[in-house]
């Protein structure tokens, strides 16, 4: 099994974290999840073969193979979101680059318009110079 293939929830993820910080309990909350991540072999039980072990809550620490899923999740993260970011950010650019486009096009279009009127303007004016 390859790291991309291990799926995590979010409450997991976030006790793996934890884990990477200091061993964590075995509660009534986080058993189902310890042993979701046991079964891949991201953590394991450190006081489960202890001689002098009597309590009956087991604390997990994270494995090697929990780091490297760590650093593989932070690292695929990066290559999802990169190309989102960069797409998204060009489509911006794009609908701004079309919006001024079309403003100044219109602005061009109002401007033939005024042309005219000096043109007329310049013509009478010749007109009465000639006279």
């Amino acid at each position: 099994m390859e790291y991309k293939d291990i799926e995590l929830t979010p409450q997991q993820t976030s006790l793996l974290k934890q884990m990477k910080e200091s061993n964590v309990s075995e509660t009534n909350e986080n058993m189902d999840d310890l042993s979701i991540m046991k079964k891949f072999k991201l953590v394991k039980c450190t006081n489960l073969n202890d001689s002098f072990y009597r309590s009956a809550t087991r604390v997990y620490e994270i494995t090697p193979t929990g780091i490297m899923w760590l650093q593989f999740r932070k690292k695929d993260l990066w290559r999802t979101w990169y190309p989102h970011i960069i797409a998204t950010l060009a489509l911006i650019v794009s609908i701004i680059a079309i919006i001024i486009s079309i403003y100044s096009c219109s602005a061009v279009q109002e401007a033939p318009s005024q042309v005219p009127q000096q043109i007329g303007t310049n013509s009478n004016a010749q007109s009465d110079i000639s006279s």
